[in-house]
């Protein structure tokens, strides 16, 4: 379960990468003509998208933070059996991001500068490793908004029927060796351009749904919603060394 998480995880910081595009006041070409001009480039490259992807970029180009409550589904390949979860996922820019279980053993998974947490209430045990948004396969951390690279900088998007939708995107991976076990990567916007449905493949041939019930662009709070509250005494685990320490 935490490989899932995790994996997710990654994917959703994928998406939370997407530069701001040319109608951004920061890129205003009266301000400085080399950045309307890249942003100017970037709106006829976005404008060249299939059109549901085109509506995501626009959508994730304007955000400074978000919150959204999902329910997962994996099925399991093995057996045919269904496990849920609900919770939310909140990101700010530029990096900050939380991802909430609200059922089972809510574990938390964070983003806090260069450190990655992964958070176990009932162990009472934190995992911590290094973040490095450059490293190969933290591509797939770009799905809700941005800063250093597009999603068509890192996805080719086909938009084609699936699942009864005729919008639904498929995302291939441009890199050869994109560093995640997953395939098979869907994707449904809904009419604002943000993600509704974010649909996987593991290698495992295991299957998971994420069903996005709400997503609320630039929330208020959303400083906390993202800070992760460790209590005092809580286990600190080093995930490169395995080194245990108290917080």
């Amino acid at each position: 379960m935490m490989r899932l998480r995790f994996l997710f995880l990654l994917f959703v910081l994928t998406l939370l990468a997407t530069p701001a595009l040319a109608d951004d006041p920061a890129k205003d070409p009266a301000k400085d003509p080399a950045k309307g001009e890249a942003g100017a480039q970037v709106a006829t490259q976005v404008a060249e998208l299939p059109p549901a992807a085109a509506r995501l970029e626009r959508a994730l180009s304007g955000i400074k933070g978000l919150r959204a409550e999902f329910l997962q589904i994996r099925t399991v390949d093995l057996s045919g059996e269904e496990i849920q979860g609900t919770g939310f996922l909140a990101f700010r820019q530029p990096s900050s991001f939380r991802l909430v279980y609200l059922d089972g053993d809510r574990q938390e998974i964070a983003v806090v500068g260069d450190s990655l947490w992964i958070w176990s209430p009932l162990e009472n045990q934190a995992m911590h490793f290094a973040f490095d948004p450059a490293d190969a396969g933290s591509e797939v951390i770009l799905l809700f908004g941005g800063s250093t690279r597009r999603l068509s900088e890192v996805f080719r998007f086909i938009q084609e029927p699936w699942a009864g939708h005729e919008d639904a995107l498929r995302l291939e991976p441009l890199s050869d060796d994109p560093s995640y076990p997953i395939q098979d990567i869907r994707l449904l916007v809904d009419d604002r351009g943000f993600p509704r449905r974010f649909f996987y493949r593991e290698m495992t041939g295991d299957v998971v749904v994420f069903h996005f019930t709400s997503v609320e662009p630039n929330p208020k709070g959303v400083e906390d919603m993202v800070r992760l509250k460790l209590p005092p005494g809580a286990d600190v685990l080093d995930g490169e060394g395995l080194g245990l320490d108290k917080r």
